[in-house]
């Protein structure tokens, strides 16, 4: 029970980890949405500030003034989305790699657990020997050998499921 409620613990806090983790994105994201609008509405600025020099055939200075500014703060802008966005996906692999590293800790602690109720129902097995009950310990031995093979074979699968788990984590953006 101990075991299982400390996993509870963990599981609990990674989620609200991973809560305030969107958050965060999504306040990222709402910046950058921000960010993008600014930068079509200098874009249409700026071209219609070239439709007038194409009509006119004049070159302004202050429009060109402009539209290199525009472009300095456009190349920043997006300087710092790339490094943001590097960040970010720091973020989310340090936490793939925490959420395997959790998940894998679940696994042992389940395993560690199926090992002590198996030590249990060894010991238990033989006290009854030794009352001198053998038609009772050979079914509890074969009994034992099927739930051998059943945790070995669920201990498998949990290995292919974590397996199959990496690999959509790595294939997820």
């Amino acid at each position: 029970d101990e075991l299982r409620a400390e996993m509870e613990e963990m599981r609990d806090s990674y989620l609200e980890e991973d809560v305030y983790q969107l958050q965060e994105l999504r306040r990222e994201l709402d910046r950058a949405h921000k960010n993008c609008r600014i930068l079509q509405y200098r874009l249409r600025k700026a071209e219609q500030k070239s439709l007038k020099v194409a009509e006119t055939g004049q070159v302004d200075g202050e429009l060109i003034r402009s539209l290199e500014q525009d472009l300095k703060v456009a190349k920043d802008v997006s300087v710092r989305l790339h490094h943001e966005l590097e960040t970010v996906e720091e973020k989310r692999a340090k936490a793939e790699d925490e959420n395997e590293s959790l998940r894998q800790q679940m696994i042992e602690v389940e395993i560690s657990k199926q090992a002590l109720q198996n030590e249990l129902e060894r010991l238990k097995e033989s006290s009854l020997k030794r009352r001198g009950s053998r038609e009772t310990y050979k079914e509890k031995k074969t009994f034992n050998q099927d739930d051998s093979t059943d945790l070995k074979c669920q201990l498998q699968f949990a290995k292919e499921e974590g397996s199959l788990m990496r690999k959509k984590m790595r294939k997820a953006p």
